[in-house]
């Protein structure tokens, strides 16, 4: 990875591609804004036929953040689509989800039945060209989006990335080439734009020239192919990027506009001009930004409050206990609920209960320190468990973002240490505030012990719990996978 000094110095004998920094860029609330076009994504109609602008495909804009205080960096995105894809529906005369354009003699293929985000591509080189970066193994990347279809198995920000397309696999348009001329013979000439840089700029050659499925040399690349992971991203909701002072007017959306983004640590990303390209999977839209990093100037050092709230000092104690199992039945969604600390715990809903949210973490060191991170992780399509960030106690998520079903099901919560908490703080419990969608939900809390490696099992003997809790239907403690793809 590129060490914390300006990217020009990590590259001899480059020739350096530095554009400027637009000048119709945005800085507001310590935030800059790139805007994308909103009419220039494509999508099938009702009626099959293709239109153009305001599809569930369009963005609309990237915004970037440096947050010098807490050494962060945020991203931030407003699109109609959703960060869990477009689950392309089936085609009764095949069997397969396809896409089939009214006119064409063909229907395409979606292999996994959805169509979304790709992955964030952060480029620091200097090489003027996405293709040469990737191929040198000089970008970063950031895979933020849980069911896309990445070449990395998990969530996270990765260094010495090379990239790839699955445009075919997601009955894409082939090239920037492809879908522009696409969008001017729908809308009558209508040029795509891509925020800071133009679709044919030099930077994405040799993808600005037409091709076809046949020919892989011209297929956008839009995900990660292969990389090393180097630190984890912590996905955002509207309600967390607006805490943090992100102007949602600013992206002149449509009414249908979702907004999401992720937050990563600021030491991972080197100083420097940098070109962002976001691009979805089946490239009917896409969007650059022009930015840069900068030296994080010297702070004053403030005394640090965590704010232990009535809610974490009253939270509701479980239903019963069976064999060290936390049960909490019909509990009131929204309210801080009080086991004892572990070095994590598995949440599993009962019944119909799905978790919606989590809206804050509790301070378990003493309000005067800085309590350390807690993993949140949730299962991924493959049935295990990945990290979908580290968070603190001012944060929240919203599990809304990751399922088109309005929650999951189940998810951990890892490195809670008790055994840092000071004298006097011994029994501080574990408190937790959860939503649910529904006004009561119940569910069961298990402590779990982890690994170095980060595999986690239950501490408790599972046989007794089922009979403990006296449960007919297996089928209530078995998780079904995440689905795959989401409509």
């Amino acid at each position: 990875m590129f060490s914390k000094v300006s990217f020009v110095t990590a590259l001899t004998g480059a020739v350096l591609f530095l554009p400027q920094l637009p000048a119709s860029a945005q800085f507001h609330q310590g935030w800059h804004y790139t805007l994308d076009a909103g009419n220039d994504s494509l999508a099938l109609g009702p009626d099959r036929r293709r239109v153009a602008g305001g599809t569930i495909y369009e963005i609309y804009g990237m915004a970037f953040k440096e947050d010098f205080a807490t050494e962060s960096i945020w991203f931030a995105f407003s699109a109609n689509l959703p960060p869990f894809g477009h689950t392309i529906p089936i085609n009764p005369a095949t069997g397969r989800p396809q896409l089939c354009p009214a006119g064409d003699p063909s229907c395409y293929d979606v292999v996994d039945g959805n169509v979304g985000w790709g992955d964030l591509f952060l480029d620091f080189s200097g090489r003027g060209n996405l293709k040469a970066a990737s191929d040198a193994g000089q970008l970063m990347g950031i895979r933020f989006a849980l069911n896309n279809d990445s070449g990395v198995n998990s969530l996270g920000i990765y260094d010495n990335v090379r990239i790839a397309s699955v445009t075919r696999e997601n009955a894409g348009y082939s090239n920037l080439a492809n879908h522009n001329n696409m969008l001017r013979s729908v809308a009558s000439g209508r040029t795509a734009g891509m925020g800071d840089l133009a679709w044919n700029s030099s930077y994405f050659s040799p993808y600005t020239t037409p091709g076809g499925y046949s020919d892989p040399a011209s297929l956008m690349p839009n995900v990660i192919a292969s990389g090393n992971k180097i630190g984890e991203v912590a996905l955002q909701s509207q309600e967390n990027l607006v805490r943090a002072g992100l102007d949602t007017n600013f992206f002149n959306a449509g009414s249908e506009a979702k907004v999401f983004g992720f937050r990563i640590p600021k030491a991972l990303l080197p100083v420097g001009q940098f070109i962002a390209t976001l691009i979805t999977e089946c490239v009917n839209d896409a969007i650059a930004m022009v930015n840069q990093v900068r030296e994080s100037p010297p702070l004053p050092i403030l005394p640090y409050v965590c704010p232990v709230t009535d809610g974490q000092r009253n939270a509701l104690l479980p239903t019963r206990i069976v064999d060290g199992v936390k049960i909490f039945e019909d509990v009131p969604s929204g309210r801080w609920y009080d086991p004892p600390a572990s070095m994590g715990f598995e949440f599993v809903t009962i019944g119909d209960t799905l978790f919606t949210s989590i809206s804050g973490f509790p301070c378990v060191v003493s309000p005067s320190e800085p309590t350390p991170p807690f993993t949140v992780r949730i299962k991924n399509e493959q049935g295990t468990y990945q990290s979908i960030g580290e968070f603190s106690a001012s944060d929240t998520i919203d599990f809304k973002l990751l399922n088109e079903g309005g929650g999951v099901r189940e998810f951990q919560i890892v490195g809670i240490r008790p055994e840092d908490w000071p004298t006097g703080w011994e029994k501080l419990p574990f408190s937790l505030p959860i939503g649910f969608g529904a006004p009561v939900g119940s569910f069961t809390m298990t402590p779990i012990t982890c690994s170095e490696d980060g595999v986690c099992i239950k501490t408790v003997p599972e046989p007794s719990i089922m009979a403990g809790l006296g449960l007919l239907a297996i089928g209530l403690w078995k998780t079904p996978r995440s689905r795959k793809k989401d409509d």
